[in-house]
């Protein structure tokens, strides 16, 4: 049983980390998920776009993170429930997708994100981060507000929190709303679509 898992381990491996033939590989994933026992599992594949994205999970630390595959460089998986902010998050502007594994609308929120990424360019990095519970968040940035549906959408600049939106946002709305954010020079209000902020 070892063996077969062992080796459709190494095929998934191969088929996500290698892309396609003499193209460069478009998976991103901000750690290494080498740990060994690991669970991965598909979750949702863009027919418009190709994005795919897979589920890891090391069963021994429990953390979870998403592969993501055919997105632009400038989008990264983050894993799950950090202990504190990644260093990279406090360097550049960042958009942090922030989406719970129980919704599949938050995971195919994650299209919307990539759309967004590439409007905003390079200078914006996208990071998609699951969640299981708000608490996880607050570890990372303690400016989360919890209220509404999912996803969160935040803004982070040089690791200054600068604004968040809520709920399940089109890519003119993310764009607009990370525009806002960056164009204050401070944290702006919690940006709700209506349907939101009536709940």
């Amino acid at each position: 049983m070892m063996l077969v898992r062992a080796i459709c381990l190494l095929f998934l491996v191969c088929v996500v980390g290698c892309g396609r033939p003499n193209t460069p590989s478009r998976t991103r994933s901000a750690r290494d998920s080498t740990a060994i026992p690991i669970s991965f599992r598909p979750l949702f594949r863009d027919e418009r776009t190709g994005v795919r994205v897979y589920c890891v999970k090391d069963v021994s630390s429990k953390v979870e993170s998403f592969v993501l595959q055919n997105v632009p460089a400038n989008v990264v998986s983050l894993g799950s429930a950090p202990s504190q902010r990644e260093e990279a998050l406090n360097k550049g502007t960042w958009l942090v997708a922030v989406c719970a594994l129980w919704s599949i609308d938050d995971i195919k929120a994650v299209g919307t994100a990539v759309d967004a990424a590439e409007r905003l360019g390079p200078e914006v990095n996208v990071g998609i981060r699951p969640f299981v519970d708000y608490d996880e968040v607050k570890t990372w940035c303690p400016e989360f507000v919890s209220r509404g549906s999912t996803p969160h959408w935040l803004v982070l600049v040089d690791g200054e929190f600068r604004g968040q939106a809520i709920g399940m946002l089109d890519s003119d709305a993310v764009v607009e709303f990370v525009n806002r954010a960056l164009t204050t020079g401070q944290p702006t209000p919690v940006f709700q679509t209506p349907e939101t902020s009536a709940k």
